[in-house]
């Protein structure tokens, strides 16, 4: 999946304009990128945690399986 950052959230989209990051559609996955900073350094700026909705995500990594 494609996360997307506008400069205020991280979005789930392929066609969404700014920087991305590609990420498994695990929830695995998910929590790594999170916990290990991979969205600051994929984004080249520092991401607020509250920024990514996790909702969301978990919501795609479900529709994923």
């Amino acid at each position: 999946m494609r996360l997307a950052w506008d400069g205020q959230v991280v979005q789930v989209s392929r066609t969404a304009s700014g920087r991305g990051a590609w990420l498994h559609p695990t929830a695995a996955c998910v929590q790594g990128a999170q916990k290990k900073g991979v969205l600051s350094r994929a984004f080249r700026t520092a991401v607020p945690v509250d920024a990514i909705d996790t909702a969301v995500l978990d919501e795609f990594v479900e529709k994923s399986l």
